[in-house]
């Protein structure tokens, strides 16, 4: 194979690798959001779900 024809396979693999993981993380965000009913780092007073890894519990834990 011709290196033009290496290089535009090259590219046109990166190309839909690109897209095909910007649609993946958009349907997950969507998901996301409609799980918990808000968007990243929105707050709301109807919000059920935490977002970002929040987890309840005391804060005053220390270290050992």
């Amino acid at each position: 194979m011709p290196l033009y024809e290496t290089r535009l396979k090259e590219h046109v693999d990166e190309v839909v690798r690109s897209s095909v993981e910007e649609t993946l993380n958009a349907l997950l965000e969507a998901e996301a959001d409609r799980i918990c009913r808000a968007q990243c780092y929105a707050r709301s007073a109807e919000r059920v779900d935490t977002r970002a890894g929040h987890y309840g519990g005391s804060r005053r834990k220390r270290a050992r």
